[in-house]
């Protein structure tokens, strides 16, 4: 399973929203990206490599985590602005009641990764 830190642009460092790789495999938001090649660099951001092609395509294994990570952990629903657990913010939520709804599926993990993460 992929970390926050694998779902941050590397040029940026700001969750992606539309994340694409390069020719050469490395993902970055497309914003990002498409400015980088804007100024006139035409080498890869991670690697300092020549780009000889400066395509991009979707990451669809990251683009689906960005969708679930913005769905409702309740309902389903996908959220614009989602409200995050304030106890692991691994989960989010539409609304209070979709929250207590899923409280009860949901606290012993939220408990379980909030003291992992105190420790790591």
């Amino acid at each position: 399973m992929l970390d926050l830190i694998d779902l941050r642009c590397p040029i940026s460092l700001k969750i992606m929203k539309d994340p694409v790789k390069t020719v050469n495999n490395f993902t970055y938001d497309r914003k990002s990206i498409e400015k980088w090649f804007k100024t006139g660099n035409f080498i890869e951001p991670m690697t300092g490599q020549s780009l000889n092609d400066i395509e991009l395509t979707i990451n669809t294994e990251i683009a689906n985590i960005l969708v679930q990570r913005n769905t409702c952990s309740n309902c389903n629903t996908l959220l614009q602005k989602p409200k995050r657990c304030s106890g692991c913010n691994r989960v989010c939520y539409c609304n209070m009641n979709c929250q207590k709804t899923h409280w009860k599926k949901h606290k012993n993990n939220c408990t379980r990764e909030n003291k992992q993460h105190v420790h790591t």
